[in-house]
């Protein structure tokens, strides 16, 4: 019942931490933000989009002494989990805990290396409750690396508390060279108690900023530009072991204390000119799609509000049923509405509400 009752805290969290931050930076003169689709889950449902991403790690194994082990990041209840493991029941059962494999790690790894200068990426996390990294980056290019965040749950290492920092990096490897530049942020909440939303603007190559709950809170000059693509990754990792101490096997068995949750992530583009906002009459144009769907309410830039799934799209007295349902609460104006079928197609109309 214990596990129950903190999974059913887990979702309220996300639910209501989705609702209050989710905007990106206001865009330059005469240019406004538009979806990636590519980079953009709410992780609904129970499935991992593996047309979008890999439930491991295909370019690296691990920092040991942990390794990712594949099945450990999946999705439930429309979030997306990465658990940590223990391979070993008592410490005697390995020669050196620094050096031998000991650890199973979670990695999540976006199919697409197309992350890229002057785009916005936002993700909403809740670390682990243990001494291993819950991160959110970008890499796997030729000399680049994004750590947008690396944070540490809990500590074991006597005398260190990171449970407070938001703590950003950058690294540079391969055919350049030059210093790793980071800053830390302190939280006013820790990162193991309540989902956080982290936000990253790669503005320049030169000039990459920090958000943290839709606040600038960092700003990050690498010590070479970075103009690379790269692949979104989140990840846990036995983060540098003499530096924050070795998780235990109790923290790593336990599922209320090992694993990382992410609510959603979201990506923007800029795009020219401002958006069109058109009011289109919305359900008749779906009568011919077919199959159940999950209807989406979100504001004007795309941000969910609510979601619910309608059966048989055929029956418009259903769907205009289930749209006023939705819009109970909301004050009037524009919003967009997306049906998203069985199929995977996608159809987003603009309404006004009165």
């Amino acid at each position: 019942m214990h596990i129950i009752s903190n999974y059913v805290t887990i979702i309220a969290y996300a639910i209501t931490i989705s609702g209050v931050f989710a905007d990106p930076p206001e865009p330059p003169a005469g240019k406004h933000w538009e979806p990636v689709p590519s980079l953009t889950d709410e992780f609904n449902g129970n499935e991992i989009d593996a047309n979008k991403w890999d439930d491991y790690h295909p370019y690296w194994s691990g920092r040991i002494p942990s390794q990712f082990k594949k099945g450990n990041a999946f999705v439930k209840d429309g979030i997306l989990l990465l658990r940590n493991g223990s391979r070993i029941d008592n410490m005697n059962q390995v020669n050196d805990p620094y050096n031998d494999v000991w650890i199973d790690a979670a990695a999540v790894v976006s199919k697409e290396k197309n992350s890229q200068v002057g785009w916005y990426y936002e993700t909403s996390m809740m670390a682990s409750d243990c001494a291993m990294s819950s991160s959110f980056w970008f890499r796997v290019g030729k000399f680049s690396e994004i750590d947008v965040i690396e944070h540490i749950g809990r500590a074991t290492k006597p005398g260190v508390d990171k449970s407070y920092e938001y703590s950003c990096n950058t690294h540079v490897y391969g055919n350049q060279s030059g210093p790793s530049v980071g800053k830390t942020y302190i939280m006013s909440t820790r990162g193991r108690d309540e989902f956080h939303v982290y936000g990253f603007w790669w503005k320049t190559s030169t000039d990459l900023r920090f958000y943290h709950n839709d606040e600038e809170v960092m700003q990050v000059t690498p010590s070479v530009p970075f103009n690379e693509k790269l692949h979104m990754i989140w990840d846990t990792e036995a983060l540098i072991p003499n530096w924050v101490g070795l998780p235990t096997i109790e923290s790593l068995k336990d599922n209320n204390k090992n694993t990382m949750y992410v609510d959603w992530v979201r990506t923007w583009k800029l795009v020219d000119g401002t958006p069109i906002i058109k009011i289109q009459k919305p359900l008749q144009t779906l009568a011919g799609l077919s199959g159940d769907a999950t209807v989406e309410l979100c504001d004007i830039r795309g941000r969910i509000i609510k979601s619910v799934r309608i059966k048989n799209l055929k029956n418009i007295e259903a769907m205009t049923k289930e749209l006023r349902v939705q819009r109970n609460g909301l004050s009037a104006g524009l919003y967009l509405f997306r049906f998203i079928t069985s199929s995977r197609i996608v159809v987003t109309k603009k309404m006004e509400l009165f």
